[in-house]
């Protein structure tokens, strides 16, 4: 028979592995990605990327989100931007703020757990039996 412990221990390695998930989910998208993101929307909206400091600026402001938020930021942009320029680097936040607090909720709901079961597991190996 197993140990009230084993199972414990068993569902705390399980929650460490989803919240290694969750932080690699919150990885911000490559430069290239940006990159290539950008370079389609402006041909798209039949305009130009920034260039140097304008680019750069861009692309720090980007990398603040993880990359399902800037994707799903991506699309909504190009399925909703209406004027004949860049989406700013505030629209692409705009969008993807909530997925972005998503995310975040997610790894705290899960470290929340994580150290439920760790208090548990303490109880137990302080108790005799």
């Amino acid at each position: 028979m197993s140990q009230p412990s084993d199972w414990l221990l068993e569902a705390k390695q399980s929650i460490e592995a989803d919240i290694r998930g969750m932080m690699r989910l919150q990885r911000p998208p490559s430069d290239e990605q940006i990159l290539s993101t950008l370079n389609a929307m402006a041909e798209m909206f039949q305009v130009e990327v920034p260039e140097a400091i304008g680019l750069e600026l861009y692309m720090a402001a980007l990398r603040t989100l993880p990359h399902p938020a800037f994707v799903r930021a991506r699309d909504v942009l190009v399925l909703q931007h209406k004027w004949p320029r860049l989406p700013y680097p505030a629209d692409f936040i705009e969008h993807g703020d909530e997925m972005k607090e998503r995310l975040r909720a997610k790894e705290r709901k899960l470290r929340y757990q994580r150290n439920t079961i760790i208090r548990a597991l303490k109880i137990l190996r302080s108790r005799t039996f």
